[in-house]
């Protein structure tokens, strides 16, 4: 299981912004204006296509004042559905962050995944996975500690990894340090 959910964008393994839900992205010279041209075909789990509208919906439901997601894009002023396949977000000020935090989740499903796991609800038996490696190994912590340590060791990494690289991506998409 690699995420609960897919982004509209995505990092790839070279640091780059690359496209995932969305198959294209512009930004405007001011740096407050978002515009993601959405694949077409896809759909959510129950058959319902995806579509501005979804998108639309979803972005305005984190914008709400209950849900823990809104601190995350203050800066949204509006959310668009310009055509079916097009979604306009315009913010109040440029916030180098807000591309960043459509690909920041794999930290969060790296997590997420290795609790399930170790709970016994994720990966299926005899599949790799952090957190059932935990779980196997908690039974045999003072005598073989490293089968804990490890995989422990891995999570904090992989996550410390994604979240330092989306530092730097947020970095080189600063508008303040063009100067």
């Amino acid at each position: 299981m690699a995420s609960l959910y897919d982004r509209l964008v995505d990092i790839d393994e070279n640091g780059k912004i690359v496209p995932m839900l969305a198959w294209s992205y512009d930004i405007s010279d001011d740096r407050k204006t978002y515009a993601f041209e959405l694949q077409k075909g896809v759909e959510f789990h129950d058959g319902t296509p995806l579509n501005a509208e979804a998108v639309k919906f979803n972005l305005e439901r984190y914008q709400k004042e209950d849900s823990v997601r809104s601190t995350e894009i203050e800066p949204v002023e509006s959310v668009e559905a310009v055509d079916e396949y097009t979604v306009r977000v315009t913010l109040s000020e440029p916030f180098a962050p807000f591309l960043v935090q459509t690909t920041l989740a794999m930290g969060y499903a790296i997590i997420a995944e290795a609790t399930l796991s170790y709970l016994g609800l994720g990966a299926e038996p005899g599949e790799p996975s952090w957190g059932s490696m935990l779980y196997q190994a908690q039974s045999y912590l003072t005598s073989a500690w490293w089968m804990a340590f490890f995989p422990g060791m891995a999570i904090f990494f992989a996550v410390l990894g994604f979240n330092l690289l989306g530092d730097g991506v947020r970095e080189a998409l600063d508008p303040r340090t063009y100067d």
